[in-house]
C-alpha cells in the first residue's frame, strides 16, 4: 500500500469514528423540515375548525411542543426548549417554527408555512397538544392543550 493510499484509510478511519461519536454523545439535533401533512393539517383547522391533535400529524415520538414566530431569536428558542442546531441569530425559515422534545430533547423541528396561527407562543405543551381554531378570530389556529 502506497503512503497516499495510507494515509487516505487513516483518515477515513479517523473521521468515520469521529462522526460516530457525535452520534453516540446525544449531540445530534433533528433538521428542520417542512411537512405537507402538517401544514394541510393547520389549513384544515383555519378552514374547517375542527382540531387536530398534533399526534396524529407528525411521525416522531414526542412529550412537548411548542410554537415560535418567524424572526424569533434564537436563543430565546433555545432558553424554552433547549439545544435545536438552528443557525443564525433568528428564525426566518417559514412563518412559525413547531418544536417537539421527548425526555427534554428536541426530536422535531417542523417549519409551517402557513401564516394563520395566534396566540401563545413560546410554551411548551404535553403529548395531548392539538391544533385548534382561535376563538377570536376566523381562520386563526392556535397550539393549544387538547381536551
Amino acid at each position: 500500500m502506497t503512503l497516499r493510499r495510507t494515509t487516505a484509510a487513516v483518515f477515513a478511519i479517523v473521521l468515520a469514528g469521529a462522526l460516530t461519536s457525535c452520534s453516540i454523545s446525544g449531540g445530534d439535533v433533528p433538521d428542520l423540515t417542512f411537512d405537507d401533512t402538517v401544514n394541510d393539517a393547520v389549513l384544515q383547522v383555519a378552514r374547517d375548525g375542527t382540531t387536530v391533535p398534533v399526534s396524529e400529524v407528525v411521525d416522531v415520538e414526542w412529550d412537548e411542543a411548542a410554537l415560535f414566530t418567524e424572526g424569533e431569536p434564537v436563543e430565546a428558542i433555545e432558553e424554552v426548549v433547549g439545544e435545536t442546531g438552528l443557525k443564525g441569530k433568528r428564525y426566518v425559515s417559514s412563518p412559525n417554527l413547531i418544536v417537539l422534545r421527548k425526555d427534554g430533547e428536541v426530536v422535531g423541528l417542523i417549519g409551517t408555512s402557513a401564516d394563520v396561527f395566534d396566540g401563545e407562543y413560546k410554551v411548551l405543551l404535553g403529548s395531548d397538544a392539538v391544533l385548534a381554531p382561535e376563538k377570536r378570530g376566523v381562520g386563526l389556529v392556535v397550539l393549544t392543550t387538547g381536551p
